[in-house]
């Protein structure tokens, strides 16, 4: 999948995202499934496998940011997959996203570094959902 942010292309991932979630509230339902009501903080890792914009200009060798100001990825806009070729005309949205401080590692894809963005995600689309999933439509 492609990764983008406030139109900003990052990249393709090395795999699917991998959510943490802190839950504030849940409640069991039928069969013993229990369902996350409300979350403190969920933050969304995306692995990077293919790096097309350079991070020498985002990071330091110790991983803080530089050379740019905080507020472009600090201010909240939407992080958007797409499939890497793009066959099955659909997309997920995170309609509230920002980079979360500090969580970007590796600098240099060329040299092996492993490159991971975290972002936080705050309820803002369709029914306050986190995350949703639209399908492009060729007409």
């Amino acid at each position: 999948m492609r990764v983008i942010f406030k139109n900003f292309e990052f990249g393709v991932t090395g795999g699917m995202p991998l959510f943490r979630i802190l839950p504030e509230k849940i409640t069991s339902g039928e069969n013993g499934i229990c369902h996350i009501d409300s979350a403190r903080r969920v933050t969304v890792v995306l692995g990077l496998e293919t790096l097309e914009q350079g991070f020498a200009v985002l990071l330091d060798k110790k991983g803080r940011l530089q050379n740019m100001p905080q507020e472009i990825f600090g201010n909240p806009g939407k992080l958007q997959l797409v499939p890497a070729e793009d066959t099955e005309m659909s997309g997920w949205f995170f309609p509230g996203a920002s980079l979360a401080a500090n969580t970007c590692y590796g600098m240099m894809p060329e040299a092996g570094h492993r490159l991971l963005l975290e972002f936080s995600i705050t309820p803002a689309g369709p029914e306050n959902a986190y995350m949703y999933r639209e399908e492009k439509s060729l007409f």
